[in-house]
């Protein structure tokens, strides 16, 4: 017994890019557009967060100068 398959008949669709929701109800395609005109989307909700937390990996070296990542003027800042 033989079993007999059709070929693939493959297709394809353009699926344009999505509208972004931004705060104050702006929607943008581009995130690098929306986030410094208007807030990330949850900024004018109850659990937006107050701050960021951020965790690094890596040897000694590197993790002591983590911190002059986090500020962007270089400046070291006091662990709490």
């Amino acid at each position: 017994m033989s079993l007999s398959l059709k070929p693939p008949r493959p297709s394809l669709q353009w699926l344009g890019e999505p509208e972004l929701a931004f705060a104050g109800g702006l929607t943008h395609i581009d995130p690098k557009v929306g986030i410094p005109a208007s807030g990330p989307w949850s900024r004018d909700h109850a659990n937006h967060p107050a701050s960021v937390t951020a965790s690094f990996i890596g040897t000694a070296e590197r993790i002591a100068t983590a911190p002059r990542l986090a500020d962007p003027r270089g400046r070291r800042r006091r662990r709490r």
